[in-house]
């Protein structure tokens, strides 16, 4: 790309993915990360409108997570098996990683259900509160 084209691009601002838009994957996968998740179960995310949407989603939650299990098993093979300390810190951070990624896996397919068929995920929410509000009960 020659100067002139360039700096017609930066007059213009155009981005370098012009086929980006406000609200992308990338943002709600951001904002899901840093919104507190109290155990609920998600019928389905707001800001997915279709299942395609859903799975796109999914898959950059799925990058984000590989990315940071890297990341933890290189922590992982600096800890001495032979030290006693570490050797619970390595044990502790294997759990860590499976739990992270079965959670993951489990949210994932819940998600995908509640798409597949709505109205069972809706029945399923309802005996949830059901069961929940019989223990408030039985506590009193």
């Amino acid at each position: 790309m020659g100067k002139v084209k360039k700096n017609r691009r930066r007059s213009k601002g155009l981005s370098a993915t012009p086929y980006s838009r406000d609200g992308s994957l990338e943002e709600r996968v951001e904002m899901m990360d840093t919104a507190d998740d109290d155990g609920e179960e998600p019928a389905a995310r707001v800001t997915d409108r279709t299942r395609g949407q859903t799975l796109q989603r999914h898959k950059l939650e799925w990058k984000s997570l590989r990315k940071d299990l890297d990341m933890m098993k290189r922590e992982r093979v600096k800890l001495s098996k032979k030290n006693l300390d570490e050797k619970g810190a390595r044990k502790d951070m294997t759990r860590q990683l499976k739990s992270m990624q079965q959670a993951m896996e489990d949210r994932h397919k819940r998600e995908i259900a509640a798409w597949d068929h709505p109205q069972a995920a809706a029945e399923k929410a309802t005996e949830v509160e059901a069961v929940e509000q019989e223990v408030m009960e039985e506590e009193i």
